[in-house]
């Protein structure tokens, strides 16, 4: 379930965040494979499966994407950050869906969940432009 083989098989499993990107290089000094995506060099765990050149697709799980606070920055703000707008906002009681488009492609989204409480502490609306981190070691690759 964690690591689906192929795009078709993430979707199946009701991946949403699954994009295309290239292997550029493995530090292995931070075990990281790096990838790239859209203008962003992403980190993710160590792949060495996968060379650097290769077309890849990536995925990654909602619960693996945080929203950076619009009030007080964090260290966590340095792992694979990525600015976008927010595009959707929908209320689902305890929990806020939210789907960000990337300013790099706006045809691009990134859709994660956070409670209403962390939408209502940062006083989110549709429009408004926010930051998210990928955390690094739940980005999955698969072969294209």
């Amino acid at each position: 379930m964690r690591s689906p083989p192929t795009s078709d098989a993430a979707r199946l499993l009701g991946y949403n965040n699954i994009y295309q990107g290239m292997v550029i290089d493995h530090d292995l000094l931070k075990y990281k494979t790096i990838i790239t995506w859209q203008s962003s060099t992403i980190e993710c765990r160590y792949c060495p499966d996968f060379k650097p050149g290769q077309n890849i697709y990536w995925m990654i799980p909602a619960n693996q994407v945080l929203l950076h606070q619009t009030v007080r920055p964090s260290n966590g703000e340095r792992e694979n950050p990525i600015k976008g707008r927010l595009d959707e906002l929908i209320v689902l009681g305890d929990f806020v869906s939210l789907s960000v488009a990337c300013l790099d492609n706006k045809s691009q989204m990134i859709r994660f969940s956070v409670p209403s409480y962390v939408a209502d502490r940062n006083q989110l609306s549709e429009g408004d432009f926010v930051k998210v981190s990928l955390v690094s070691d739940g980005i999955h690759l698969m072969k294209c």
